[in-house]
This record gives C-alpha cells, sequence and structure tokens, in this order.
C-alpha cells in the first residue's frame, strides 16, 4: 500500500532510561529522527569529538516529546507547578554526558527492529 512522507509522522514511542538507580520515562518521535539528523551527527562525530557531543544534544532536541525529568523547586522558595523541564540544548547541557549517553543509547536501541522487546 503506497504511502507519503506526512503518513511516517505523529507517532510517539516511550523508553525507560536507567542510570545510576534512577529511571526516567522518555517519549520520542521516531520519525524526527531523520536520516539529514543522523548523517550530521556521524560526520560531525568523524571530524571532531565535541562537534559529535553538540550535534547529538541537537538530535536530542529534535526527536524528544517528552520526559518525566521535573523542574526543581525556585530560588525564592515557590515549587514549579508539577512540570517537566523544557527538552532544550541548555538543560542538556547541564546533564551528566553518561545519562545523556543512556537517553541516546536506549532510543538507539528501541529503534533496532531486532532489539526491541515484545509488547512495545
Amino acid at each position: 500500500m503506497p504511502i507519503r512522507l506526512s503518513d511516517l509522522g505523529g507517532k510517539v514511542r516511550h523508553v525507560r532510561v536507567q542510570w545510576e538507580g534512577e529511571e526516567v520515562n522518555v517519549t520520542y518521535s521516531p520519525s524526527a529522527n531523520t536520516t539529514a539528523l543522523q548523517l550530521a551527527l556521524q560526520q560531525a562525530a568523524a571530524d571532531d569529538p565535541v562537534e559529535g557531543t553538540r550535534q547529538s544534544i541537537h538530535l536530542l532536541t529534535q526527536i524528544l516529546v517528552g520526559w518525566d525529568i521535573m523542574q526543581e523547586p525556585s530560588s525564592n522558595g515557590k515549587e514549579h507547578p508539577d512540570e517537566p523541564e523544557p527538552i532544550t540544548e541548555e538543560f542538556l547541557h547541564k546533564l551528566p554526558a553518561s545519562f545523556v549517553m543512556a537517553i541516546l543509547e536506549a532510543i538507539n536501541e528501541e529503534n533496532v527492529p531486532n532489539r526491541r522487546k515484545s509488547g512495545r
């Protein structure tokens, strides 16, 4: 059955990321993970590891739809409503590098059809 490019968009997947005894639920758009983004990431990583890391962060800002990393209380003592941290390059740069890699690995593992766990 023929499809259009627009038929491939709009779907999301959920992965659970385990890191240092913590668990984070991540929602991402597989269709946002385009070949162009992957090529830019691979080229950057091959040319310069620092640029590869920047491209990894950029990739996450493009494909992540949501997560349950919640905002910290504000400095004036008032709690933020139960809202997740925005998915921005600035925030991702604050996260431990190994945690960012765990997110990327969980998404990559989910996208390899033979590795995908049944029931997802």
